[in-house]
């Protein structure tokens, strides 16, 4: 069992180094291969997504907007696209709250700011929402 396992990790960490859209996934924080392989995969093209926020939005991680004249509209959280993608997002972003609690994130920087406002586990909701918008 354990053979079969490593013998599939090799192939996952061998394709996520050939694509270079994994590859470029894989440098944001809290992205791994497989985050990096499951977007890549299951998401429509990112030519649809006129900006990483329709993206969050398709993912389920914020409200989809539809704003008009200067009118800031919200609609509600969809949930339409991969519930797998969301569940690895999440759980990359809490490694990344996780690492910064113990290892304290520098100063100044997004995630130590949202740190001191909010408690550790309130702090996950966001950094996956800005994981899911950066522009790939």
């Amino acid at each position: 069992m354990s053979s079969r396992l490593a013998a599939l990790k090799k192939t996952i960490d061998t394709l996520s180094k050939q694509a270079a859209t994994s590859r470029r996934l894989q440098t944001m924080p809290g992205v791994g291969p497989i985050a990096a392989l499951a977007i890549e995969t299951f998401t429509p093209p990112m030519e649809v997504f006129k900006f990483g926020r329709d993206f969050a939005a398709w993912l389920g991680l914020v409200p989809r907007q539809k704003s008009s004249g200067g009118k800031q509209r919200l609609g509600k959280v969809s949930k339409m696209g991969q519930r797998d993608i969301r569940r690895l997002l999440i759980i990359g972003a809490m490694a990344v709250v996780r690492w910064a609690s113990r290892r304290r994130a520098p100063d100044g920087s997004w995630l130590a700011r949202l740190m001191l406002k909010k408690p550790r586990w309130q702090s996950r909701w966001p950094t996956r929402w800005r994981v899911a918008s950066e522009p790939c």
